[in-house]
This record gives structure tokens, C-alpha cells and sequence, in this order.
């Protein structure tokens, strides 16, 4: 006697997977907008170049014999 799996899931997975999709859908283009017209790229720009400060002290911070 095999177990079948009931329609009612079946179709809450189908309709859990649109939600799930919409919503990614939703946030992406939230984020585009962001980026884009927000202010985004100015903040990113300003955290890679705060790693970039820090990376570049982290180099330095201990001299080679040579140097």
C-alpha cells in the first residue's frame, strides 16, 4: 500500500513557491531602485573604500626587515 501525497500539499508547495518567488522578485527590485536612485551606489563606494583603507593598513602595519 504505497502513501500518497494529498493535492492540498501539492498546491500549497505550488502556491508557496509563487509567494516565495514574488517576493524575491519584490526585494530585487527594491534593492535595484536603491542602488540606483537611493543613494546605494554611494554607500557601497564608501564601504569599499573604507576596506580598502583598512586592507591597506593592515599591509603596513608591520615592516619587512628589507624595507
Amino acid at each position: 500500500m504505497a502513501t500518497r501525497i494529498p493535492t492540498s500539499y501539492k498546491q500549497y508547495r505550488a502556491l508557496w513557491i509563487v509567494i516565495h518567488a514574488a517576493l524575491l522578485v519584490v526585494l530585487l527590485l527594491a534593492t535595484a531602485d536603491w542602488y540606483a536612485f537611493g543613494g546605494g551606489n554611494r554607500l557601497l563606494a564608501q564601504w569599499a573604500d573604507q576596506v580598502m583603507i583598512v586592507q591597506h593598513d593592515l599591509a603596513n602595519a608591520i615592516r619587512f626587515p628589507w624595507d
